[in-house]
């Protein structure tokens, strides 16, 4: 059998094309309703390098962990300025954009409360970012944003039922008694709680 027989039993060589654009493809815009896709999933954001520091520096428990990547997750999906670039100005339309077109799962407007996790979520990590790497940022852009006012819960009155147990109960208290027979005191007299932690007994 000569060479030129064993080279005609070789396979035939194929080349097969590499489309390089799909590796960095860019990810889908974030849609406005429903919850955000969770950081590292389908996103090859240089931003988001700086996001998993933040999130592993600190001691998270799991549900913690879950609402700082989705609230940044989202805020990253809202611009393309980097880090560096971002200003007062922008987490103040971020905040008008949280408020006025972002709705849940059941097409309502965000909640306060919620509002208030996704700025205060900001605040944390842009307060790191700037003591981690000032260089990256000097001044923290979130520091004149203001969370929303949350109207305090109607004050709850106890019954005369349950006052008169309230002083029934000081005749088993030890030590604490006279001090706790005190406070009833003062409470009955209108002070507030917080008026009388100020209190100076001396």
């Amino acid at each position: 059998m000569t060479a030129m027989d064993n080279s005609d039993r070789l396979p035939p060589i194929k080349v097969i094309s590499l489309n390089s654009s799909s590796l960095d493809a860019a990810p889908p815009p974030q849609p406005r309703r429903g919850r955000p896709a969770k950081i590292g999933v389908a996103l090859t954001d240089i931003r988001v390098t700086k996001v998993r520091e933040f999130i592993n520096s600190n001691n998270l428990a799991p549900n913690s962990r879950k609402v700082y990547e989705r609230e940044l997750r989202r805020f990253i999906a809202w611009t393309d300025l980097l880090w560096s670039e971002i200003e007062p100005r922008h987490i103040a339309q971020y905040k008008a954009y949280l408020v006025e077109e972002v709705h849940t799962a059941q097409d309502k407007p965000l909640s306060k409360n919620s509002i208030n996790s996704a700025i205060a979520t900001l605040k944390s990590f842009f307060g790191w970012l700037v003591l981690a790497y000032p260089d990256i940022l000097a001044v923290n852009p979130t520091a004149s944003v203001k969370l929303e006012k949350i109207p305090l819960p109607p004050a709850q009155s106890l019954t005369a039922e349950e006052v008169g147990r309230v002083w029934a109960a000081t005749e088993y208290l030890g030590e604490t008694q006279q001090r706790d027979l005190a406070l009833l005191h003062i409470l009955s007299h209108g002070l507030r709680a917080g008026e009388i932690v100020s209190l100076n007994p001396l």
